[in-house]
C-alpha cells in the first residue's frame, strides 16, 4: 500500500488550487474591553472558492468578551446562475485539503471519480481528542451528498486512496473504539484501521473489505515491537485481528504480546466492545505473579 496513515509524515503542498482568504475578514481584538457582557458578530465570510458549477464560502460567527472565540462556522454551496443555497453548520469547519489529507498534493478533488470536483469538509468540535466529522459534496448538478462520517476521537488526519482499483478513493482513518483499555492511558491506547468506501453513492465503513491493509498494519506493530515494547504496539495487533473477526488468534496476540498485569480486565473490556459476554475464566498467563516482572508502565 501506498498509504500508511498511522506511521507517515505530511508532505510539503504545492501552492495551486488553496482557498483564498476573505479581505473582508474582520481584525479581531487579542483581547476585548471586560465589560461583563457578551456580543456575538454577525457570520462573516472567511474562505471561498470558486468551482464549475457553485461558489463555497466558509464563515464564521464570534463571540467578543475578554476572550473572543469562535462561535461556529458553516459552510455555504452556492450554485452558478442562481437556486437554492446549501448550508452546512458546525464548530470549526475546515474545507482545505491540505490541511488533514496525508500527502495532498493539490488539485481537483474528486473521491467518487464522476468527473465533477467534490468538496470535503472536516468539522472538529474541539474538545480533547475529540471529536471529528467528515461532510462530503459531489459538486455536481444536482449537488449530492455522498459522506457524512462520525470518527470521533479520529479523524484529525486521514487518508485517500484506491485500494480496490475502482477509481474512487477510500477514505483512511482509524478506529475510536478501544481508547483507555485496562489501566491504559489515552497514548497507550490501540487505534487500528477503519476504512469507508463508497456503496450506492453514499461513503459507509467497510473495514472487512480491505483486509490487506489491516495485514500491513499487524506486520507494522510486530515491527516496532522488534525495536522497542508498547503496549500501543501489542494491543493494536489485537484489535487489528478482532475488527476482521478472528478472535482466536486475537487472545492469543493478548496472551503472548501484551505484558501489563491488567491483561485480564483489558480481555473482558474487549470482550465488552466488541459486543461479547465477558468469559469468567482468566487467560493461561493472567497470574499477576507470573506476569510481574514483565510489567511496562506507560508513559
Amino acid at each position: 500500500m501506498g498509504l500508511r496513515i498511522f506511521i507517515t509524515c505530511l508532505l510539503l503542498l504545492s501552492p495551486g488550487f488553496l482557498w483564498a482568504e476573505s479581505p473582508t475578514i474582520p481584525k479581531m481584538p487579542e483581547s476585548a474591553p471586560s465589560t461583563g457582557t457578551e456580543q456575538v458578530t454577525p457570520y462573516t465570510v472567511t474562505k471561498k472558492k470558486d468551482f464549475p458549477n457553485y461558489k463555497v464560502e466558509i464563515e464564521q460567527r464570534m463571540t467578543i468578551s475578554k476572550f473572543p472565540r469562535i462561535e461556529s462556522m458553516k459552510a455555504r454551496i452556492i450554485p452558478n446562475g442562481g437556486g437554492s443555497v446549501t448550508h452546512f453548520t458546525g464548530t470549526w469547519v475546515n474545507p482545505d485539503p491540505k490541511a488533514f489529507v496525508i500527502g495532498w498534493e493539490g488539485g481537483p478533488l474528486d473521491l467518487d471519480g464522476d468527473g465533477f470536483e467534490d468538496l470535503l469538509l472536516q468539522n472538529y468540535t474541539g474538545g480533547g481528542h475529540c471529536c471529528y466529522t467528515y461532510v462530503i459534496y459531489s459538486l455536481s448538478k444536482p449537488l449530492k451528498k455522498i459522506g457524512d462520517l462520525a470518527m470521533k476521537d479520529c479523524g484529525e488526519k486521514i487518508g485517500l486512496e484506491d485500494l480496490n482499483g475502482d477509481k474512487k478513493s477510500e477514505i483512511i482513518s482509524c478506529n475510536p473504539n478501544f481508547s483507555y483499555l485496562g489501566d491504559q492511558p489515552y497514548s497507550e491506547s490501540p487505534f487500528p484501521p477503519a476504512i469507508y468506501t463508497l456503496k450506492n453513492g453514499q461513503y459507509q465503513r467497510a473495514d472487512k473489505e480491505f483486509k490487506q491493509v489491516f495485514i500491513d498494519d499487524i506486520q507494522s506493530q510486530r515491527d516496532a515491537l522488534g525495536k522497542a515494547y508498547r503496549p500501543a504496539n501489542a494491543l493494536q495487533i489485537v484489535t487489528d485481528y478482532l475488527v476482521l473477526g478472528d478472535e482466536t488468534q486475537a487472545w492469543k496476540e493478548l496472551d503472548s504480546l501484551y505484558k501489563g498485569a491488567d491483561k485480564e480486565k483489558i480481555k473482558q473490556q474487549l470482550q465488552t466492545r466488541i459486543g461479547q459476554k465477558p468469559a469468567s475464566s482468566p487467560l493461561p498467563s493472567a497470574n499477576p505473579s507470573a506476569a510481574a516482572p514483565g510489567i511496562v508502565k506507560p508513559w
